[in-house]
């Protein structure tokens, strides 16, 4: 049994082995374009807000549910998205929720009342197409490390371009064919997901050991073997559709296993059914550690979680009611309609001064720089209510954009060191999750404010706090990460097992 567990000690992926370039390049311009088309979705919902409004005369507060639910239904989106990445692999992932949103944004041109529109624009559509940026995000952590901070910079101002095109265009749109002609000429865009999908090739991850480990998963093929046989000891199956790695000990239980090889020069190992045989509760366990709960043991990962429901729906109540904030203004269609692209604008080259600013994390903290974003951001907010003409609000909107930007570059980097860059896939997931279940709740919140209230004013209001909330829980998850840090020593983030550790 000792000498088991030694082999499994010696027979590790080396995750760290990152190309940092190569073909990681053509994976981030399709990492680029998925938030292209994910935050053009998302953040140009304002103006189809209007034309709801005034198509359906619902309430301002009934209908910020359609924006609140498309980005809320993420909650349940993105768990369903980790186990499609890691059963078969980020390309599919992508694929299906390219498709399945494109069916979702098609069905909501026939819709004939809100309610249908709930469900099919709200829950239907957010569900496949707000978790896609989960695989855009993890499989550029496993092509990038020592360039990770600038390469999600570099993708996730894709969301500013997108922001800088899709309101403008769907604007157009509207006025030229309808809502209902635009959401159809939307719903054809979104099958670029597929198209993007296939530039997610699997990265080949290079495996070390001493009896006899697999140097990459293509170096192994029958030729080194003798008559096809598998040495004994360790076997370690990498698939290369998916992240997953799995070991199996041959010298332990009576498991009956057969090595095929492919065309693809992988190991498949089969196991035969009978011999394994989980009760529920090992199932149950199982499913806990792939999700990997007990990571909010972590203190530090804990409070960022916390920071996650006020940052991304105070952003998403802003990005859905600025349009007609304009308006009630007296700022004409075409000029509110602009708003949220000159955001965009902020965006796109903010990420990228985000990312190279979270490069160097050693001088300027990373999670410093987020808490301080979110300060800023609830400054500006409440500052914006008392410029209520069109200057002050184009002001207002790159102010916002530039705290803005520093969002998506900079968390990913926070959740690595927090985490782990073998664990950072589950806790965006569940950041991202975070994120949903805030918009689900401000966004809607917000337009009850503003029916009760008949103004804009107390309700930003309530959303600058939000922020300024926020930011004092993303502080103490700096400060509780810093001080756990000082604690360990000088040890890579990745190798602790956090969820061991009492903060």
């Amino acid at each position: 049994m000792a000498d088991s567990h030694k082999l499994e000690r010696d027979s590790k992926v080396d995750y760290d082995d990152a190309p940092d370039g190569g073909y990681g390049w053509v994976v981030l311009f399709g990492s680029f374009i998925v938030y292209i088309l994910t935050g053009g979705v998302a953040y140009s919902f304002g103006v189809l807000y209007v034309e709801f409004i005034d198509y359906f005369g619902a309430s301002q507060a009934s209908t910020a549910w359609i924006g609140a639910l498309l980005i809320g239904s993420g909650f349940l989106g993105f768990p369903v998205a980790l186990l499609l990445i890691n059963k078969h692999g980020y390309r599919t992932a992508t694929m299906i929720g390219g498709i399945m949103s494109s069916l979702g944004i098609f069905a909501t041109s026939f819709t004939t009342d809100i309610q249908q529109i709930y469900f099919t624009y709200g829950v239907f559509t957010g569900f496949w197409i707000i978790p896609i940026p989960l695989s855009a995000m993890g499989i550029i952590g496993k092509y990038f490390k020592k360039k990770f901070a600038i390469a999600t910079g570099l993708s996730a101002c894709g969301t500013g371009v997108g922001q800088i095109v899709m309101p403008i265009m769907l604007q157009i749109l509207v006025d030229k064919y309808g809502w209902r002609g635009s959401l159809l000429v939307l719903s054809s865009l979104t099958l670029n997901y597929c198209v993007i999908a296939a530039m997610f090739r699997p990265l080949e991850m290079k495996q070390r050991g001493k009896h006899g480990a697999i140097k990459n998963d293509a170096s192994f093929d029958k030729k080194n073997s003798k008559n096809g046989e598998i040495p004994p000891n360790t076997v370690s199956v990498i698939d290369k559709y998916t992240p997953m790695v799995a070991e199996y000990d041959i010298n332990t239980s009576n498991v009956q296993q057969t090595c095929i090889y492919s065309t693809e020069r992988e190991v498949k190992l089969k196991v035969s059914e009978s011999s394994y045989k989980a009760s529920w509760r090992q199932k149950c366990e199982r499913l806990m550690k792939r999700c990997d709960c007990l990571l909010f043991r972590n203190v530090a990962f804990s409070l960022l979680m916390m920071s996650s429901f006020g940052q991304y729906g105070g952003s998403c109540a802003v990005i859905v009611h600025i349009v007609k904030r304009g308006r009630d203004y007296g700022i004409p269609g075409m000029l509110s309609s602009s708003l949220p692209s000159i955001m965009g604008l902020t965006q796109f080259t903010g990420r990228i001064f985000w990312g190279i600013m979270g490069r160097i994390s050693n001088k300027l903290p990373p999670g410093l720089l987020y808490s301080a974003s979110l300060a800023a951001a609830g400054c500006t907010t409440l500052a914006s209510i008392h410029f209520p003409t069109y200057t002050g609000q184009i002001v207002y909107m790159i102010l916002f954009g530039i705290c803005m930007s520093c969002f998506t570059p900079i968390v990913p980097v926070v959740m690595r060191q927090i985490v782990g860059v073998k664990k950072m896939d589950n806790g965006l997931m569940y950041f991202y999750m975070g994120e949903s279940i805030g918009a689900l709740v401000i966004a809607p919140m917000t337009g009850w404010l503003r029916d009760i209230s008949e103004d804009y004013d107390v309700a930003f209001y309530f959303l600058g706090l939000i922020f300024l909330v926020s930011a004092i829980f993303a502080l103490l998850s700096h400060y509780v990460h810093t001080k756990r840090t000082k604690q360990m020593g000088s040890q890579p983030e990745e190798d602790h097992d956090i969820t061991k550790i009492k903060n």
